[in-house]
This record gives C-alpha cells, sequence and structure tokens, in this order.
C-alpha cells in the first residue's frame, strides 16, 4: 500500500503560509525604504519653504507648494532677494517669466509694484516669451504697453515693440493676444492711452 498523502488542502495551506513569510519579509524592507523616503521628502520640502532662496526653480516648487502670498511675503521683505527677482523677470528669461506670472496674485503692495515695471521691461528682451508666459497673468496693457515706471510707452519704444511684434511668427502666440498688443502699442504711437 502506498503511503498515505497528506490531505490535499493541507500542502496548499503550508505553501501560502511561506508565501505570506515571503512577502511580509519583503513589505518590511519596503516599509522601511518607504518610512526613510517619506523623512528625506518632509526635510527637502521643508527647507524648500523655510530657506528663502532666489533660484527660480525654487520660488516656482514653494508658490506651488504654500502659495503665491505666503512666497511672496519673504522675498518681497529682503530689498536684495526682491532686487535678484525684479532683474531676473527684467532679463526676460524664461524661467524668470514664469515666477512673475506665478507671484501675480500676491502682488498688492509696494515692491509688488515694482514688479510691473520688470514685466513691461521683460518684452523688450524676449517678446514671444513674454506674450506667451505673461500676457495671459497680466495683460497687454502692462505687457505691451507700458514702461517700467507703469506710465504709457513713449512713440519711440511703442515703434520699436511693433516692429518686434511683426517678427514674431503669428502661430506661437495667441492671435487675440497678439492684436491686443498691436492696438495697444499703435495708440501709444499716437499718444493715445488704451485701457483694458
Amino acid at each position: 500500500m502506498p503511503p498515505a498523502r497528506p490531505p490535499r488542502g493541507a500542502g496548499q495551506r503550508e505553501h501560502l503560509n511561506r508565501n505570506r513569510m515571503k512577502l511580509a519579509r519583503r513589505y518590511a524592507i519596503s516599509k522601511g525604504t518607504a518610512s526613510f523616503c517619506v523623512v528625506i521628502a518632509s526635510l527637502l520640502l521643508l527647507s524648500v519653504v523655510a530657506w528663502p532662496s532666489t533660484k527660480p526653480i525654487l520660488i516656482r516648487l514653494r508658490v506651488h507648494v504654500i502659495g503665491a502670498r505666503l512666497t511672496y511675503g519673504p522675498l518681497a521683505y529682503d530689498d536684495s532677494r526682491w532686487q535678484t527677482v525684479l532683474d531676473g523677470v527684467a532679463s526676460g528669461d524664461a524661467s524668470w517669466l514664469h515666477v512673475a506670472a506665478d507671484l501675480e496674485p500676491a502682488l498688492d503692495t509696494h515692491p509688488g509694484e515694482d514688479m510691473i515695471g520688470a514685466v513691461s521691461r521683460a518684452f523688450d528682451k524676449n517678446p514671444a516669451g513674454a506674450l506667451m508666459i505673461l500676457l495671459p497673468r497680466y495683460g497687454a496693457g502692462i505687457v505691451c504697453g507700458q514702461d517700467q515706471d507703469g506710465g504709457v510707452i513713449s512713440y519711440e519704444l511703442a515703434r520699436r515693440r511693433l516692429d518686434v511684434l511683426k517678427t514674431i511668427p503669428f502661430r506661437s502666440v495667441d492671435g487675440l493676444a497678439l492684436d491686443r498688443c498691436y492696438s495697444i502699442l499703435a495708440s501709444a504711437r499716437q499718444g493715445k492711452v488704451i485701457s483694458e
């Protein structure tokens, strides 16, 4: 007579128990690794939020994590940091133009008014970038038709900006925005003030 076989269910239970133990060991390792990653991510996030930096990528990260108002306050409080931001925006560099667009909802105090001048100067350095990135947030009147002091641009500057607009490929910028800039610059060239 053949040896007695254990009931079919007992072997399967033993096999399942071994697999559960293997999974439990793997999970314990993964759980520890996950905890470590959460701690590191929390420390990085805390350092980004608590340490004011003037790098565009960190400013944008801070805006997306804690909001524009909480990011704007520490930057505007320190004159040298705020001047770095303004100079970056006025340079026309796309990363700084995104910073200006991200901070726009918080610009309601005096240092924020300085941003308007930087935004209007950005057009002269990077017209396509200013139209694509800044125009939706600030409007054509500021991006295209103001000088750095917030006044209507001069005849000569309006003429130069109109010439530059003619070189921008129509497909790279929203057509309505481009038309709005044309009309504002044409009016400024004639010495008229157009409000949006």
